[in-house]
């Protein structure tokens, strides 16, 4: 039979190997290299417009609004006969 400290020194073990291997603020798994700041000039209503879309699509600002307008800008310059390089655009983040 074990004793109630050998199941809970069991538990303690068990809680160790399943929890976080480093402290402070969890790793995001998509990380895009981003570290360059983009200051927007947005009346009052487009933010709340902003926020109640992120709110309800569960999505971040920078996700909300560079990934889509990112996608549109390289619509946009394909349309207009601009011949985009993918492979350069991606590695450079540009």
């Amino acid at each position: 039979m074990t004793t109630p400290e050998k199941k809970m020194a069991k538990i303690l073990e068990m809680a160790r190997a399943l929890g976080p291997k480093r402290g402070g603020r969890p790793k995001k798994h998509e990380e895009k290299n981003r570290d360059e700041w983009i200051q927007l000039r947005v009346s009052k209503k487009e933010k709340d417009i902003l926020s109640l879309a992120c709110s309800i699509l569960k999505m971040s600002y920078t996700t909300l609004l560079l990934d889509y307008g990112l996608e549109n800008a390289k619509a946009l310059l394909k349309a207009e006969g601009v011949q985009l390089h993918e492979e350069s655009i991606d590695k450079e983040g540009c």
